[in-house]
């Protein structure tokens, strides 16, 4: 279906082999219809296992596309912005999208 065999997703599962490329993350996504979660954890996981550092896939262009957003991470890292602190901020941001709701994001979209 997507020609890649079950030994080399073992090695990739197992870690000795790094994520596939963007495109095929992106086959492997719309194949296994996953939700929004389950995204958001595979391409942190994708990230986190090539050789070099990297921001997941799914947040580059956001991060890169807002100059606040890339002032208020090196601030939270000067600060050493604690767990607390981020649930704190993500907690009213999920309030406001409670409230708002979000734009539908295609790459969820399973029809």
């Amino acid at each position: 279906m997507m020609g890649v065999s079950p030994v080399y997703l073992c090695d990739v599962e197992k870690d000795r082999k790094p994520a596939p490329s963007d495109d095929r993350l992106k086959q492997i996504i719309q194949l296994l219809l996953l939700d929004k979660r389950a995204v958001e954890e595979m391409y942190d996981l994708a990230a986190l296992s090539r050789s070099r550092p990297a921001v997941s896939n799914d947040l580059t262009e956001y991060i890169m596309g807002n100059h606040l957003v890339r002032d208020a991470l090196r601030k939270a890292k000067e600060a050493g912005a604690t767990d607390e602190e981020w649930l704190a901020f993500i907690e009213g941001l999920n309030g406001r999208v409670a409230r708002r709701g979000t734009p539908k994001d295609k790459r969820w979209d399973s029809g």
